[in-house]
């Protein structure tokens, strides 16, 4: 377990800057991360990140650890910054909880150099789940993914906020790769939704469940009094 309170703010900033938990040894689990501030930052290639490294495809491989978060504002931005849990072999990808009294952004000037939240499989484990409560929600060109490679499912994304807002490219995904089930996307927001703005690279907004190979895509459910999409495509598809 990884436990860090910050009574103001917590930065973690720079490519070489990590708070990680990593289970290397067959049948041992990662330990969680639990942080709490008044304003998280995740920024310049910094990374938050609980992992399975045990490329096996035995039922006995260790689960990656959770990732909690809890805040008055969370932001990720530019460099590859991440918030993100993967599993390597069949053990179970961990789950990313947020909570913010305030706002979440998430940023990138291009799909490049993006800011994300993720949960990947890459094997045979099944992806986290990433959950999202806050009453601000920006996606300014930044990720948030829940894929799956291999035969392992996709995570679900569960987001309940006031207002959602995408801009310059910005990207909800749940697909699959591989022979695993896509993932389900749900997104609540009583305010309103909103997507505009291509990204520098000319990238529209983009909420999609794609099945690239055998597997099937998951679902997109958004429910608000207010939908715009001026620059955007909502996209669930099956090959």
């Amino acid at each position: 377990l990884v436990k860090i309170t910050a009574r103001d703010s917590l930065i973690v900033s720079g490519p070489v800057s990590f708070v990680g938990t990593l289970t290397t040894e067959q049948g041992r689990n990662g330990g969680d991360i639990v942080l709490s501030a008044m304003e998280l930052t995740v920024e310049k290639g910094g990374a938050v990140q609980t992992a399975t490294d045990v490329w096996t495809t035995d039922q006995g491989a260790g689960d990656a650890g959770d990732v909690v978060v809890e805040a008055g504002r969370v932001t990720l931005r530019d460099g590859g910054s991440r918030l993100s849990s993967i599993t390597a072999g069949a053990g179970q990808g961990g789950d990313i909880a947020i909570s913010a009294d305030e706002s979440v952004l998430v940023a990138g000037q291009t799909r490049h150099n993006a800011a994300v939240i993720a949960t990947l499989a890459a094997n045979s484990g099944n992806a986290g789940h990433i959950q999202i409560a806050t009453p601000d929600l920006r996606l300014e060109g930044g990720f948030i993914s829940v894929a799956t490679q291999g035969a392992g499912r996709a995570g679900n994304i569960e987001i309940d906020t006031a207002r959602a807002q995408f801009t310059d490219g910005a990207i909800i995904d749940s697909s699959t790769l591989g022979s695993g089930q896509g993932g389900e996307i749900v997104l609540n927001a009583t305010e309103s939704i909103s997507l505009s703005g291509f990204s520098l690279d000319n990238e529209p907004n983009l909420i999609s469940s794609v099945a690239f190979r055998s597997g099937n895509a998951g679902s997109i459910r958004l429910t608000t009094p207010d939908l715009t999409v001026s620059q955007g495509t909502l996209s669930a598809l099956s090959a």
